[in-house]
């Protein structure tokens, strides 16, 4: 689905994005699944512009990106594409799919029957697998000039109930990002 600018037959620019996330949020009732891990992540992104040969899957946009957890948890790399939406009120709907590649712990190394095992899955993230699915949706608004001020939601999993995966607790990220398109 082509961003209205698209439409137009103007071709988006490439763009660099920086932003601050909330890092591993309790939502739901996956609360018992959700360790200590938290804090703030801080992110960057380059954009690049919609690839053409790609019209048939409405033109994405491929990304590259890095966040940085800055209490010392799970940080990582992704690498994807988003779609822009036509406008909704004046906001500009965004959908990404891509891959992570992420630092933090995979399993638990303690026994279930061991008593560090509960403090140690209180205090890490169980991911499973080294590399997760990272989807995004998000809402940015023009400020003028190339830029945009933005919310994002991003989910990192490693698809456990489809894969079969032992540990998947997953991560989910709220934040706020600001985009600069480059000239």
């Amino acid at each position: 689905m082509p961003t209205a600018s698209a439409q137009d037959g103007q071709r988006e620019r490439a763009a660099w994005r920086f932003g601050a996330v909330a890092h591993n949020l309790h939502i739901g009732g996956y609360g018992d699944m959700q360790s200590h891990e938290g804090g703030a992540n801080l992110e960057g992104e380059l954009i690049g512009r919609q690839i053409d040969w790609l019209n048939a899957v409405w033109s994405p946009r491929p990304y590259v990106m890095v966040s940085g957890n800055l209490g010392g948890d799970t940080s990582f790399v992704a690498t994807g594409l988003y779609w822009g939406l036509p406008d909704v009120w004046g906001w500009q709907p965004e959908l990404g799919f891509g891959l992570a590649l992420h630092d933090g712990e995979l399993h638990n190394p303690y026994p279930l029957s061991d008593p560090r095992a509960a403090d140690y899955q209180r205090e890490h993230q169980l991911l499973g697998t080294r590399t997760l699915f990272r989807d995004t949706i998000a809402f940015d608004h023009s400020i003028g000039r190339g830029r945009s001020v933005g919310i994002v939601f991003e989910h990192l999993s490693n698809a456990g109930n489809l894969f079969g995966h032992r540990d998947n607790e997953s991560l989910n990220e709220l934040g706020l990002r600001f985009t600069v398109q480059i000239r």
